[in-house]
């Protein structure tokens, strides 16, 4: 979780920087790549947690009950 606040923050400050020196095109695109990898690295988070209740003790439990 520490990395993706890393790279969102590392991201944002360079897209600003870009803005500030009129490279408005390189700050778009470089956006729209650290939205991408912020985006996918939260996914995949979110999925690794969604897969570890579903496999877990507990839910088979509930499950076998209903």
């Amino acid at each position: 979780m520490l990395e993706i606040i890393k790279v969102g923050t590392a991201g944002f400050i360079i897209y600003e920087g870009f803005k500030c020196l009129n490279q408005k095109n390189y700050a778009d695109i470089f956006a729209f790549l650290v939205i991408m990898n912020v985006g996918f690295a939260v996914f995949f988070k979110i999925g690794s947690w969604y897969n570890g209740l579903m496999d877990s003790r507990i839910v088979e439990l509930i499950d076998k009950l209903f």
